[in-house]
């Protein structure tokens, strides 16, 4: 059955680049948004983009994205703000595909066969 309101979170498989191995995939919880929480949501973060100083930018990065993720799988951590950090601090691309997932599952949900 179709549900008119959707769960609150969803899982998704992030891809992300590891130096010198092959990518490794990241599953993830997301937290829900409507389209228009989602609009506001990366029109802020594209905001803050562009007024970054490069400042600290995983401590930035983790705010942002403790916003959409409430957890993840398969990790050899539990999930907390400062293993999050810890994952953006070692691998460069991790913030940016997270987003990009996010954003791909919003809006382009997977179509079955």
């Amino acid at each position: 059955m179709f549900k008119i309101t959707p769960n609150p979170t969803f899982k998704a498989t992030v891809t992300i680049a590891v130096p010198g191995e092959q990518a490794a995939k990241l599953k993830l919880v997301f937290r829900h948004k409507t389209r228009d929480e989602a609009q506001a949501f990366f029109r802020r973060v594209a905001e803050e983009a562009s007024a970054d100083t490069g400042a600290n930018a995983p401590a930035r990065e983790r705010k942002v994205l403790e916003e959409i993720v409430a957890g993840w799988e398969d990790v050899d951590q539990p999930f907390t703000g400062e293993a999050l950090e810890e994952l953006l601090r070692n691998y460069h691309n991790a913030s940016t595909a997270i987003l990009d997932t996010y954003m791909e599952q919003l809006t382009q949900a997977r179509r079955g066969n």
